[in-house]
């Protein structure tokens, strides 16, 4: 097919001329109308002869091109030794171009390692180091400095099957710039002088008959020019007229940063026709892809002034989108209208003010920016003060590189307290599903907000590490059960550089206290030794391998320990929530559940205390504490020493665990196969008001009791639920989830 919007072949012939292009900067201009045998060059006579086979005359072109050439097999016209000369002297600062058609059926054809090159014209000899070539690869532009750069255009893709003007700009200053249909495309800067070569130039392959470079399809009006030619000149030289450009914001594919107050400017189109030009600018860009030149809200501006002044203050990083139309004629019926593309910067962000002492967690230099420089401030002071002044960080008694870690670690906990976070603390790996049901896979799945889950009983009684049942480790049990809570593979979990497991939205941390048995309802048992070597504050309690727990290597009060462990871990992950698994019953009856609830509270003061230190940390406050159990589990709970089970502020029922919000499955499906994992303990299931008979049967992991709040109670009502088999009437409880009311 022709098309329709190429000049005339007057109009082309005349081309040079209209453009200011003079004979003695056209080296070169074949147009390619012969029926057989040898091309003749327009400019000084000079002729191309056959060579190889394949060639084809005759063939169709534009309006206005006359006929064409082409090659369906490996062979070319090759330039005479005078004109040859004349391109291998060429060594910066010149211009190609050409009419081209690729066929896609001939290029399939084609075979040999060079098959995916189509050469238009270049040197035509066997490669070696010098002078240079222009064609295709795939459907990129290629312009080959020999020895030099293989130069590829990473703009639009060259078309197959149909005619395209493409050209290449070869410069001292600029490097190599691709052109398709009269429109500029890229540039690979590279600026270095070719090599003079002795070669002799074919047009339609490159580097001889040995390879497959040869041009698939059809050429015509093949031209030189010893000038770096502009994109009006190579527009004119296509017969395409091009359109109005952007100058400032200049790349539209980034966005840029601009004053507030931008002035906007663009260079007119080539297109004689034009009287005005039409700016539509707004932060929305629907309107301003839709906008027409009668819209209220657009600017008229005359064709010869090319800038527009938004006197109006913008908003600071923002993106705002402006198009101008090309217009002849009224607004409202137009003789002519060519509408615009849409562009788009972005204003520059306002600096925030310097920060107030470190006002952002982890914000160590003072820039408002959390980022590595604050982290290697830290370990610069700590590595770069002499040896006999270093912090003993991790108060182990000695100065080295573990204290370093404690340094690293802090400041990782720092930065993630700037996120939404919840923590779940239990006692032993399986608790945390048993009694916590879905929280954990609600929380980190249908919510998406990091959880940390505390597992404080993972050693063994006699202190060993870790916790086993038999020969199986229930610490690996415990991480491949938190694999499921985070919906992630089994085993694809990585430990952070801080002895956690880190899985998804989930980061396991290990407290490592001992086992210390079971059943008691005396949370004594669990904190003091009685002789025995179990207790939380005996020698294998805390011990200095334990991760994260600094001078409580001295404690040989249990009480004063779990308080302590729990503690840090609030000041370092900073929640917003903290829930514990277990009740004032502890639950079916066991010291060690009983007393890492009483832990919690206590801790809950401690890590609010400014006049306490724990290793340097920040006190912390969390705006919720839940226990599980509702009101009737908690009011008859044990008192001990200042612990009271008051029944706390509400209780609540905790909604969410059976609605299929994951890929079809519910929260509490993942949490039953996440206790699948959990072997050695017998893989027990969820405790749920929504069956009956498991073995925790009655500590139903949807009751909760918000025990201390500092943003108020949850919204009560009374109400039932379906499909629970306690058929309970819930009255004055709250239903929902944790997270009512929290701020952050």
């Amino acid at each position: 097919m022709r098309d329709a919007w190429v000049k005339v072949a007057a109009v082309l012939l005349l081309v040079c001329c209209a453009s200011g292009i003079t004979a003695a900067e056209m080296i070169l201009h074949y147009k390619m109308d012969e029926t057989a045998g040898t091309l003749i060059d327009q400019i000084g006579g000079e002729s191309a002869e056959q060579a190889g086979s394949g060639h084809l005359y005759g063939l169709e072109s534009l309006d206005g091109l006359g006929t064409a050439v082409g090659l369906d097999a490996n062979g070319a016209w090759r330039l005479d030794v005078d004109e040859s000369a004349e391109l291998n002297n060429l060594i910066n600062d010149f211009t190609v171009t050409a009419w081209i058609y690729l066929d896609s059926a001939i290029a399939l054809s084609k075979s040999g390692s060079g098959s995916n090159y189509h050469r238009i014209i270049g040197d035509d000899e066997p490669w070696d180091k010098d002078a240079w070539s222009f064609g295709i690869v795939g459907d990129d532009l290629l312009f080959t400095k020999n020895a030099i750069v293989d130069a590829r255009s990473a703009g639009a893709s060259v078309p197959y099957d149909q005619w395209t003007h493409v050209a290449a700009v070869v410069s001292q200053t600029e490097g190599i710039s691709f052109y398709i249909n009269g429109h500029y495309d890229s540039t690979v800067f590279n600026t270095d002088d070719l090599y003079p070569g002795d070669e002799v130039f074919g047009i339609g392959r490159s580097y001889g008959g040995d390879l497959a470079q040869w041009f698939a399809g059809k050429l015509d009006e093949i031209q030189v020019h010893t000038d770096v030619l502009s994109e009006q000149t190579i527009a004119d030289i296509a017969g395409i007229l091009v359109p109005l450009q952007p100058v400032f914001p200049s790349d539209m594919s980034v966005n840029i940063p601009v004053d507030s107050e931008p002035t906007l400017e663009w260079a007119a189109g080539s297109d004689p026709e034009i009287t005005a030009h039409v700016l539509y600018f707004s932060s929305d860009e629907d309107w301003v892809t839709n906008a027409m030149p009668t819209d209220s809200e657009a600017v008229v501006i005359d064709v010869n002034s090319q800038s527009y002044w938004h006197d109006k203050s913008l908003n600071s990083a923002t993106t705002y989108y402006w198009r101008i139309d090309e217009i002849a004629g009224s607004l409202d019926d137009p003789d002519k209208l060519v509408t615009g593309t849409v562009w788009n910067f972005t204003t520059e962000s306002v600096p925030a003010p310097p920060c107030i002492g470190y006002t952002l967690n982890g914000d160590i230099d003072g820039d408002c920016i959390v980022d590595l420089d604050d982290l290697l401030l830290l370990a610069q002071d700590w590595l770069f003060t002499s040896d006999n002044s270093k912090t003993d960080i991790d108060h182990s008694g000695r100065t080295d590189y573990a204290d370093l870690s404690f340094i690293g670690r802090d400041w990782q906990t720092a930065v993630n307290s700037n996120d939404l976070n919840l923590m779940v603390i239990s006692a032993h790996p399986d608790d945390e599903g048993i009694f916590g049901g879905g929280i954990l896979p609600y929380y980190a799945q249908v919510k998406q907000i990091p959880v940390t889950l505390l597992g404080l009983v993972t050693r063994n009684p006699d202190g060993s590490d870790p916790l086993t049942s038999g020969s199986t480790s229930r610490v690996q049990e415990l991480r491949n059960a938190t694999d499921v809570y985070a919906g992630q593979e089994i085993g694809s979990g990585m430990d952070d550089l801080f002895g956690n497991y880190v899985s998804g939205n989930i980061t396991l941390v290990p407290a490592g206290l001992i086992d210390t048995g079971c059943c008691s309802r005396t949370p004594d048992d669990s904190w003091y030794d009685d002789g025995d070597g179990c207790g939380w504050g005996s020698s294998y309690g805390v011990t200095e391998v334990t991760p994260g727990y600094g001078n409580m290597l001295e404690m040989i009060d249990g009480r004063a320990a779990v308080c302590r462990v729990i503690a840090r871990q609030i000041r370092w992950f900073q929640p917003e929530v903290v829930a514990v698994v277990h009740d004032f019953e502890g639950d079916y009856g066991h010291s060690n559940h009983i007393a890492s609830l009483i832990g919690l509270l206590e801790a809950y003061e401690l890590a609010a205390d400014p006049d306490v230190d724990i290793d340097g940390l920040a006190p912390w406050t969390p705006q919720k504490i839940y226990i599980r159990g509702g009101l009737w589990d908690n009011r008859d709970g044990i008192a001990y020493q200042g612990i009271v089970s008051d029944g706390g502020i509400n209780p609540l029922f905790h909604d969410y665990m059976e609605e299929q919000s994951i890929d079809g499955y519910s929260p509490r499906n993942f949490a039953d196969w996440a206790l699948n994992e959990h072997a050695s303990q017998g893989s027990p299931d969820v405790s749920t008001v929504f069956r009956s008979g498991e073995r925790f049967d009655t500590h139903h992991s949807e009751w909760w009791t918000l025990y201390r709040s500092t943003v108020g109670t949850d919204t009560a009502s009374t109400f039932t639920v379906d499909g629970d088999t306690t058929n309970s009437i819930y009255e004055n409880w709250a239903r929902g989830d944790f997270l009512e009311n929290i701020n952050y």
